[in-house]
Order: C-alpha cells, then structure tokens, then sequence
C-alpha cells in the first residue's frame, strides 16, 4: 500500500490496467471451467450456485484468517445506497449466463459478444454519473470504439460453424452490461466499508442467496437430489477462486480508473485469455479466420475508445 501511494500517477495507472487485464484472462479461465461443469453437472443455474457457494467460502475463509471483519462496522455507518448492493446479483446473472453461453458458443465467441455489453455498460455508468469517480461525459471515441466492439460481434458470427440463436448473444450482451454496473456498486461499497475484502464478500452473498432462491423455484429439490456430488476432478470448482480474485482486482482498480476504462482493460484480458483457451482446450467453436479479425477489431475498440476528446453528451 505505502509502495502504491508513492508510485507516480501515470505508472499506477499502468500497473492498475495491467493488473486488471490479469483479471480479464482469469475471469476467461473461470468461464472455460464453469462451462465444462456444466457439461458434467447439469444446469446452468446449477453451476452458478456452485461457483458463487465456493466464493463465499474462500472469501469467508480469507476475511477469517486475516481477521477483517471490523470493516464491517464501518459499512453499518454512514450513508448507504439500496442499489451498492444489488452487484452480487449482477454477478450470478454473469455467472449463470457464461455457464449456459460457453459449451454452445465457445470462449472466445462468448467473450466477444460480452464486449458490447461490457462497453455499453461502461459508457452508461460514467455518463449516469453512478460510477465511484463520478459522471464522465460519453465523447466521440468511446462512442467510435463501442459501435467498433458491435461491428466486431456481427463480424464474429460470419461463416461460423456454431448456430447462435439471438437469444443467447442478447442474453450474453446483457450479462455484460450488468458486469459493468457491478463494478461501479463494488466500488461505491470498497470506499464505503474501506476495506475491499468486504465489498467482495456482499457480493458473494447476495449473489449465492439470489441464486438459492432460483435454483430451489426452477430446479426444485427433487432434481437436485439426483446430482451426483461432488463431479470431478477437484479443479472443476476452482470458478468461485478465481471470482474472488477477479471481484477483488476489479473493486481495487476501478476507483482509479473507472468502470469503462476498467471494462477496456479487463476486455482486453478477456480476448488474450479467451483465445489462447480455444486453441488450447479443445470447446464446441473453434477459432475461424472471422473471429481472429473480430478479436482485432475488439483490440481496435479499445485503443479507440480511451481516447477522451471531444463531447458528444453530458449531463
């Protein structure tokens, strides 16, 4: 912390869209991994309830053994909003929706179509002014570069071998924007509580209670009986590690950067990772020439849209 404060402006900035574009490959990791459960367990909604109830107790486990939970004093005082907590839910949607999206459509695909959520969502944050850094006026770039990621998703489709019915890219881009409007509620709850580790703990709770509640309406307990506990091998559960460490990395990181500049460099992690696992781990969509130049028009996007210049809308 001491090294972070004395590091100049620039050079964190750098440190912090390096570290985020870390958690963009980890979140792509944690999709690959939720996918294949899946496959194995059954229900998407299933998966996502397991991931987010493995998150919660590593989360518990880690607030524990450093012992920070008088951080939760300081969330009880003060002025709160309803909605800072609404992120954990934003977070199971994510969640149940890579679930269901990865075995169809592929990393790499799903991640490109999250893109113009995740733009979208950026670009509606800082302009509503809810973001923790405050409102951020939509100019021509940011606007340049999210119509960029959208031509990118179109484009992603060409000649692809996957059949992706509408539903699921909206269904897919929506959970994206959501990811965006997580971010900034994670962000509002880490400068409320002071303590980072609490703000991701909220929102494993809400997210693994919402996500309880659903499984118990639609599956109901004769089907989950019928489950075979535990699937392996043991790695299959690892998606809800790896949550809390993206949930934490992008919770510290948008207070300086802000939640599209964030969305950009987790983005960019997210087509690194993304592909590296198509060509390596074997899914339903491999990589076809149309979705090498997507991912480089993404890439495009998002050089593109961090140039602030000119103003289109503001409030």
């Amino acid at each position: 912390m001491l090294l972070a404060r004395l590091l100049p402006g620039r050079v964190k900035i750098a440190l912090a869209l390096a570290v985020s574009a870390g958690a963009g490959g980890l979140l792509a990791l944690q999709a690959r991994i939720n996918g294949e459960l899946t496959t194995r367990l059954g229900p998407a909604l299933l998966v996502a309830l397991v991931s987010f109830g493995v998150g919660l107790v590593t989360i518990v486990l880690v607030i524990t053994v450093l012992r920070r939970w008088s951080a939760v004093a300081a969330l009880r005082s003060g002025e709160r909003r309803l909605w800072w907590f609404v992120g954990g839910l934003c977070g199971a949607i994510l969640v149940a929706t890579v679930a269901f999206a990865v075995p169809v459509i592929g990393v790499a695909l799903l991640v490109v179509c999250l893109v113009a959520g995740q733009l979208a969502g950026g670009l509606f944050v800082d302009w509503a002014g809810i973001a923790p850094g405050g409102h951020q006026p939509i100019t021509t770039p940011r606007v340049v570069g999210a119509a960029l990621a959208l031509v990118a998703v179109l484009l992603s489709r060409w000649g692809s071998h996957v059949h992706v019915r509408p539903l699921v890219v909206a269904l897919v881009s929506l959970a994206g924007f959501l990811g965006a409007v997580q971010q900034a509620a994670n962000g509002h709850i880490r400068r409320h509580a002071g303590d980072v580790l609490i703000a991701v703990l909220l929102n494993f709770v809400v997210g693994t209670v919402a996500l309880l509640f659903v499984c118990a309406v639609q599956l109901g307990g004769h089907r989950l009986g019928t489950v075979s506990w535990p699937p392996s091998p043991a790695w299959l559960y690892a998606g809800g590690v790896l949550g809390v460490a993206f949930v934490a990395i992008s919770t510290t990181a948008v207070r300086l950067l802000g939640v599209l500049r964030l969305t950009l460099a987790v983005v960019a992690g997210q087509l690194v990772g993304a592909l590296l696992l198509d060509v390596f781990w074997r899914t339903a969509a491999r990589p076809t020439a149309q979705l090498y130049a997507a991912i480089a028009l993404v890439m495009t996007a998002v050089l593109v849209a961090g140039r602030d210049r000119s103003r289109l809308f503001s409030r």
